[in-house]
């Protein structure tokens, strides 16, 4: 083998712990520092990261440098720590590796950090008593106690805080504590030690939030008791002048504690939402109990004048939605926008919503900005059922919009044939104009619900029936090229010889389906050559 050779090999060997072929390339001359693979390690490197004692103890005595580092600025020590190996810890600060116990690797650690963050606390005692910097800042400006605390490390946060670690120390820009990382977990052990040993429980981070704060999130109880019995400021307000109330909503324990401790219901955040509204956005029956019978507003509008009868409608949740009615919510309380929650129910088809909603006295006839009301949502999104609740109860089949269309052209024009069905039946005029004279008929067959079609001609619907512009729903079907919608309206008799013909409209479109079932059912006729003429030119244009 060549020199590079061996020294792969020595590498290798380390690695593996087999100390008599470290021992015998040794005795062979090969350097028991020299740097091998991608990061560069040194065979002593490799023995210390895992834990082979007696190779450690022969490369040493061979002279390796103990203050070796690799292209990560690591050094043996670093790696020994990382993984725990107390033994040979102390055995390479016997060798020297103290004199730089506190040197910091490319993530700006010290061997302290990677010892604290996975609890190797007879490592951390070890590395303490070579005069390790307890409060050295890492990645991130993290000490070695923040790190044991985000991990939850009792026995290695205990070890830290008799060392004189500071346990208030704060990272750089996030300026969390140790106290914030351990509640954020729920790591409650570790929380207790911590405030036995002077964490302010009230200091807050770059955001303003508080350990309570963090605690109260994810719904840690345990831990959030043992903050509020440390004088946890349950009403303090973060930069979004939320609290933990706010926070807490997703945990039932956690939002008892809180009220118990005396947390305000009704406060508002910056959008002015009182903690009801992410109980109720996020469907939380229990909580949503706890807090009204707390006192909560039933009646707060959040900035964008939504209520929180409005976010529950939203959702469906008709339990809440029974709750908030029984509680005094105002079942028409109106957004910026006009709309109520029976709006809301109406256009997601939320029926058993929509029940409690009319049961509960809402107004069918309400009308938002752009004068819809609920049965125009309703029937735009084909909701058949929400659309006979709401017949049932007394709303207007006929009732126009802004546009002058009524409930009948947003069910046609979405080819909702069953709520078109449902309307008709209630009296909705099948050959109603709205603006540029436009029929149902004319807007089903523009957009090619031939079934929908079927429906309003069976209803009574005028085939023939003109636009402003004089054109019938013929002329739309061949324009649009709605095969199946022509059919059904030559069936219905449509004329099909009008001035300006669906079949000139056909031809210049280069629809040849079109203009073949047009010329079948006698289009143009015999003294019309024209219009075969321009139906032949099209054709040929088309192809």
């Amino acid at each position: 083998m060549d020199k590079s050779q061996k020294e792969e090999a020595l590498c290798d060997a380390a690695k593996n712990g087999d100390t008599d072929r470290v021992k015998q390339l040794l005795e062979e001359g090969v350097n028991p520092s020299a740097a091998c693979g991608i990061l560069q390690m040194t065979p002593l490197h490799k023995a210390a990261g895992n834990g082979h004692h007696e190779t450690v103890s022969a490369l040493l005595a061979a002279g390796a440098d103990v203050n070796a580092q690799d292209d990560t600025k690591s050094s043996p020590l670093h790696l020994a720590a990382w993984k725990g190996h107390h033994e040979t810890v102390s055995a390479l600060l016997t060798a020297g590796a103290g004199a730089n116990v506190n040197r910091k690797d490319i993530w700006q650690e010290t061997p302290l950090h990677p010892a604290a963050e996975n609890g190797h606390h007879e490592t951390v005692s070890a590395l303490l008593a070579a005069d390790a910097d307890v409060n050295a800042q890492g990645r991130l400006q993290k000490t070695p106690l923040h790190l044991a605390a985000e991990k939850g490390h009792h026995e290695t946060v205990s070890a830290l805080l008799t060392a004189g670690a500071d346990v208030n120390a704060q990272q750089g820009r996030l300026q969390k504590t140790p106290l914030h990382l351990a509640a954020w977990y729920g790591h409650h052990e570790t929380v207790s030690a911590l405030l036995a040993a002077g964490a302010d429980v009230n200091v807050q981070d770059s955001e303003q939030r508080t350990p309570l704060y963090l605690a109260a999130e994810k719904g840690h109880h345990e831990t959030v008791s043992a903050l509020l019995a440390a004088g946890g400021d349950v009403n303090v307000q973060d930069k979004w002048q939320e609290t933990p109330l706010h926070l807490a909503a997703e945990n039932h324990e956690t939002v008892s504690a809180s009220l118990a401790a005396g947390a305000d219901v009704n406060v508002q955040d910056k959008w002015q939402r009182t903690p009801l509204y992410p109980a109720t956005e996020n469907g939380h029956h229990e909580t949503v109990s706890a807090l009204l019978t707390a006192g909560a507003d039933v009646n707060v509008q959040d900035r964008r004048g939504r209520s929180l009868l409005d976010l529950a409608a939203d959702r469906g949740d008709h339990e809440t939605v029974s709750a908030f009615l029984a509680a005094g919510a105002d079942v028409d309380v109106q957004s910026e926008w006009q709309s109520i929650p029976l709006y809301l129910a109406a256009i997601r088809g939320h029926h058993e919503t929509i029940s409690a909603l009319l049961a509960a006295g809402a107004d069918v006839t309400v009308q938002d900005r752009q004068q819809r009301t609920a049965l125009h949502l309703a029937a735009q999104k084909g909701h058949h059922e929400t659309v006979s609740a709401l017949l049932a109860a007394g709303a207007d089949v006929n009732v126009q919009d802004k546009w002058q269309r009524p409930p009948l052209y947003l069910a046609a024009e979405n080819g909702h044939h069953e709520t078109v069905s449902a309307l008709l039946a209630a009296g909705a005029g099948v050959n109603i104009h709205g603006r540029l004279q436009i029929t149902p008929l004319h807007l089903a067959v523009y957009e090619g619900h031939h079934e929908t079609v079927s429906v309003l001609l069976a209803a009574g619907a005028d085939v023939n029936v003109q636009d402003s512009q004089g054109y019938t729903p013929l002329h739309y079907a061949t324009d649009r090229h709605h095969s199946k919608c022509v059919e059904v309206l030559l069936q219905h008799k449509a004329d099909k010889d009008k001035k300006t013909t669906p079949l000139h409209l056909a031809a210049e479109k280069g629809h040849p389906e079109t203009v073949s079932a047009l010329l079948t059912a006698g289009a143009a006729g015999a003294d019309c050559a024209d219009c075969i003429r321009e139906a032949c030119e099209g054709l040929c244009r088309a192809y």
